[in-house]
């Protein structure tokens, strides 16, 4: 009998990083690029009021994903590496597999009797068929029961792994969304269809990857990860909150008018979530934790550096330039649009630069809960914002909201989380790189001051100048301590290969 394979997390270079980034990136965008694809399709087949159905449908699996998930893919990824032996490891894996099985189960069986109810107070007493719950109730049990598998394949190093099996996901939910709506003429509850065959599909391809896995069946380490996890859950719950307030808010004291124009401008804040920091939290979720474990500062603080300012000119660029798109590609009922964008895009930008600080509430024990409090006080900020100025000032209210719940989540993580511990990025670096941002993002409000042809030129000087900037601050950064640290791996790689010669 074969020997169970060890899963050590391979050694990180800066190299390695970068490929997981790339390859997250490309599958991250074609997944979502053929939901996107297959919109105008399904709005052919498919009435606003269906839309409704559905959206109240995901409403609950989102939530119900918040609850049933419980963190334990973050404290599999803190524990798994931080375990030695083989053995240690089967544990971690075999504990969190238990507990994600066993609260979605729980879960997922709730709010099949909660949705109901849900449904109703939402929807003006509009019957929803039981079918379409149970659809998406084992829907969601699914994709919560892939999250630990799709967990130890990242800190693996399965990077192709995961993003084949997204991609293979998408794929079979649309197309079995479109024969359903097309060909059977089932209606919405196609795309219901589709995402349980999707779901199953991704569940089928993670029970393979485990297949050689070394697990351990003990629920020993479960009261661990869920002290861990549990702390956490509420911070979901609060981004979900500053995720939806600002639609509430337009729909409540505005139009649903207001409502598609908003809609319209957080589709290029989207984006930027979409194309950068997606990709980048994909790579960063596992490895954190094991750059922490080996200890190497600089290609941590290079990492982050590199991180920010590439999300920062990035999402600059969103700002200047949709106002473009805008202007000749939707009709003059979205050109408010256009005003809207450069906030939404600056809140993601401020967003962003929470992975880059939190990781002392994440290694340090007991203080996981600091995530929770920086994002209740967010929503806070947000919700409050939103009930003063929505009523005043509308979609532009609803932005500035979005911005200073964002702002206000930085701040908090900031400030409890960055001292935790020695691995952080250089502030004063990050603090200018932030603030040279935040500036250029006002150059976008000239569009009312000045003809189309300088204001062109105006956002593509600035933009350049930024460019040099940050390439200035971030390439050429260059950490304490990084080249000896370079010099211990060559040391460490050079003793490898002489050891498997000997033996």
């Amino acid at each position: 009998m074969s020997r169970p394979t060890i899963e050590r997390a391979p050694m990180l270079d800066g190299r390695t990083l970068l490929r997981q980034v790339s390859i997250y990136g490309v599958f991250t965008i074609v997944r979502r690029g053929l939901n996107v694809a297959f919109t105008p399709i399904y709005t052919h087949y498919m009435s606003p009021g269906d839309y409704g159905i559905l959206e109240i449908l995901n409403l609950g699996a989102w939530f119900a994903s918040i609850i049933g998930m419980c963190k334990i893919d973050a404290a599999f990824y803190r524990y798994y590496v931080a375990e030695k032996t083989n053995e240690g490891r089967g544990r971690v894996l075999g504990a969190s597999l238990l507990v994600t099985f066993g609260l979605s189960t729980i879960i997922v069986a709730a709010g099949i009797g909660s949705l109901p109810w849900l449904a109703r107070s939402a929807s003006g007493n509009t019957p929803i068929p039981p079918l379409d719950f149970y659809l998406i109730a084992a829907a969601t049990w699914l994709d919560l029961a892939t999250m630990v598998p799709l967990a130890y394949c990242r800190v693996t190093d399965r990077v192709w792994f995961v993003g084949v099996t997204s991609v293979t996901q998408a794929l079979v939910s649309c197309g079995l969304s479109l024969f359903g709506l097309i060909g059977l003429g089932y209606g919405y509850r196609a795309l219901l269809i589709g995402q349980l065959g999707g779901s199953l599909a991704a569940m089928i391809a993670c029970a393979w990857a485990l297949r050689r896995a070394t697990i351990r069946w003990s629920l020993a380490p479960a009261g661990v990860l869920l002290r861990y996890g549990l702390p956490m859950v509420p911070g979901a719950f609060f981004m979900y909150v500053i995720g939806s307030a600002d639609r509430f808010s337009l729909a409540r004291y505005a139009s649903f008018g207001d409502v598609g124009v908003y809609a319209v401008a957080a589709k290029f804040a989207l984006g930027v979530n979409l194309i950068v920091m997606g990709p980048f939290t994909e790579m960063w979720s596992a490895n954190q934790y094991r750059l922490h474990a080996s200890g190497d500062v600089p290609l941590y603080q290079r990492t982050a550096v590199l991180y920010l300012a590439t999300l920062f000119l990035f999402t600059l660029g969103v700002a200047y330039f949709a106002y473009d798109f805008v202007l000749f590609a939707f009709g003059p009922a979205y050109h408010a649009a256009v005003r809207l964008v450069p906030l939404l895009v600056l809140g993601v930008g401020v967003w962003g630069l929470v992975p880059t600080l939190d990781l002392g509430s994440l290694v340090v024990p007991g203080k996981t809960w600091i995530r929770s409090a920086a994002t209740g006080a967010a929503a806070a900020v947000n919700v409050t914002i939103n009930l003063l100025l929505v009523p005043r000032i509308g979609a532009t209210g609803a932005a500035i909201a979005n911005v200073a719940g964002f702002v206000f989540l930085g701040l908090v993580t900031g400030v409890l989380s960055y001292p935790l511990v020695t691995m952080r990025p250089p502030l004063r670096r990050i603090l200018l790189m932030t603030a040279i941002f935040v500036a250029a993002i006002f150059v976008a409000f000239a569009d009312g001051s000045l003809s189309y042809p300088w204001y062109l030129a105006a956002r593509v000087a600035a933009f350049c100048v930024v460019a040099m900037m940050l390439y200035e601050l971030a390439w050429r950064f260059h950490p304490e301590g990084a080249e000896e640290a370079e010099e211990a791996q060559v040391r460490a790689g050079e003793t490898s290969v002489a050891w498997r010669t000997v033996r």
